[in-house]
């Protein structure tokens, strides 16, 4: 594996001191012009490029929109390929990050819901049955809109495209909304876990608990970082601080 250019590299070829090569590479003033060209072309002879630290140290950005997600499953996939795309025509790069501990996590499965409705991914662990318990306002808005479609076929003697399905659909949403009735939060939680419990056969707190367990986090301790990889850390930060800095001591670095 090929070794890093550095800027001392670079200083050492064309002949000038690191801060000469550091003000061509951030345009600053105080460079001759012939020594400006020397530089930049020792630059593309050699590949120098920048570190991506060193150069958020200079310009106190870093051009990195981070994203974190609860874990990569299919739902926060599809919300990173879009920021991913949106970003393609831009200079910055994405980071994601994901707060899920290591060695679980729940799975996630896709499930249909008929022509006229979008699928969804759902928790592996969850049945149908008890998804279908708390979506008894999906169930009173599928029978608005069937008897929806019904008048519309009798009006129009064919059935309706899949667009007015949807618009039909939305009218049943309309249609069917409830009045809103206020009830403690204790309440409805107890109510909850009584028709959950029914239908799981046992203590619904106690499946949710095993239906998206995951093992506890294991931590990081020092000797399972190789040593190689300490050291190519390390060189990286004194890289870093090199280009940052022309000249720095010690205790530089060790802040």
């Amino acid at each position: 594996m090929a070794q890093r250019v550095t800027i001392t590299d670079v200083a050492r070829a064309a002949g000038v001191s690191v801060s000469t090569v550091s003000k061509v590479i951030n345009s600053r003033d105080g460079v001759a012009r012939e020594t400006y060209s020397r530089v930049n072309s020792v630059i593309d002879d050699l590949g120098y490029e920048g570190s991506l630290v060193a150069r958020s140290l200079r310009s106190h950005k870093t051009y990195v929109i981070g994203v974190l997600v609860a874990g990569f499953e299919p739902f926060s996939a599809e919300i990173l390929k879009g920021a991913a795309t949106v970003l393609e025509e831009t200079q910055y790069d994405l980071l994601a990050y994901t707060g899920a501990r290591r060695g679980g996590g729940v799975g996630w499965e896709r499930r249909d819901r008929g022509a006229d409705r979008n699928p969804v991914w759902a928790v592996a662990t969850v049945p149908e049955e008890l998804v279908a318990e708390f979506s008894s306002r999906s169930r009173h808005i599928d029978i608005e809109k069937d008897g929806l479609i019904a008048d519309y076929e009798a009006a129009h003697g064919h059935a309706p495209s899949r667009e007015t399905i949807i618009r039909l659909r939305q009218q049943a949403t309309l249609a069917t909304r409830p009045d809103k009735e206020v009830r403690p939060l204790v309440d409805l939680a107890q109510e909850w876990r009584t028709r959950a419990s029914r239908l799981v056969g046992r203590d619904a707190t106690e499946w949710a608990r095993e239906a998206v367990a995951v093992k506890p986090a294991e931590l990081l301790r020092a000797e399972n970082v190789p040593l190689e990889r300490i050291a190519r850390l390390g060189a990286l930060a004194v890289a870093a601080v090199a280009e940052k800095r022309t000249t720095w001591s010690r205790w530089n670095l060790y802040a």
